[in-house]
């Protein structure tokens, strides 16, 4: 789920992120990583590349991982 503040908020904006990221999570369980503060930063940094790289702007991101 994304939630924007001060960025245009659509459902394409955020779907190559998505898949982005479903990819990078699927890697860190590949490599075993389960730190959440790991995982989390890999959210984060997914999720900057995705929009700097398809909309040349920079938001702040920040994830929330809930362990359940």
């Amino acid at each position: 789920e994304f939630l924007t503040k001060g960025f245009v908020h659509d459902k394409k904006t955020f779907e190559g992120a998505s898949a982005q990221v479903e990819k990078a999570l699927a890697q860190s369980k590949t490599d075993k990583i389960d730190d959440i503060a790991e995982i989390e930063q890999i959210v984060v940094d997914t999720v900057s590349g995705h929009l700097r790289r398809t909309y040349r702007r920079e938001p702040a991101v920040m994830a929330v991982v809930i362990d359940s």
